[in-house]
């Protein structure tokens, strides 16, 4: 274990895990640190934008790494188990809800406009966001995760593959397919697209 005056910033995630399992809280804590936003930004895009759900699904993330330190293989990568566990807390959730109902109350609050050149003349960023959010909400779960993961977090592909559990030309090929209708629905915010 590193010194008690000595920073932990310069720690492997792995390593820091393997500290936490031996009961170092402030190995945990720097864990916490680094993670918990981007679990927290993860869970906003998959569970509908609801902040408080978003929020218990952080602290359940971290209390699994508590419970199952055990199981992690400090030879792979800390960064891909924590969000195969966040992505496996969200199928369980999609299982347990109502999500289908969620989707076509999403996908009927459509922004209205009156002509595509009106559309033109007054889009800004916060229209464009809006609307990418409503296409993300539509998208099904693999689709919508494998989107997430990719453009939320930054992760590679491989690493979306190891937290999905599919093969990488299946990601590649999810990810292809959800970017092609997504630029299909977005089209009016792009003038130059015929």
């Amino acid at each position: 274990m590193p010194e008690k005056d000595k920073s932990y910033n310069n720690i492997s995630d792995e390593e820091l895990m393997r500290f936490s399992s031996a009961g170092d809280n402030e190995a945990f804590s720097e864990l916490y640190e680094r993670y918990s936003k981007k679990l927290y930004f993860f869970f906003l895009r998959m569970l509908f934008n609801d902040e408080e759900k978003s929020k218990d699904f952080v602290q359940n993330v971290f209390i699994r790494i508590i419970e199952k330190s055990e199981s992690f293989d400090n030879t792979k990568s800390f960064k891909t188990w924590v969000f195969t566990i966040a992505a496996n807390l969200c199928k369980n959730e999609y299982r347990h809800q109502e999500i289908k109902e969620k989707q076509e109350k999403s996908s009927n609050s459509n922004i209205s406009v009156n002509t595509e050149e009106s559309i033109i003349n007054n889009i800004d960023i916060d229209s464009f966001n809006n609307q990418l959010i409503i296409e993300i909400n539509k998208l099904d779960d693999e689709h919508k995760s494998i989107f997430t993961l990719k453009f939320q977090q930054n992760l590679s592909l491989a690493e979306i593959s190891e937290i999905v559990d599919c093969p990488l030309g299946t990601v590649k090929s999810r990810l292809f397919y959800t970017l092609k209708n997504m630029a299909k629905k977005l089209t009016v915010y792009n003038p130059n697209i015929k």
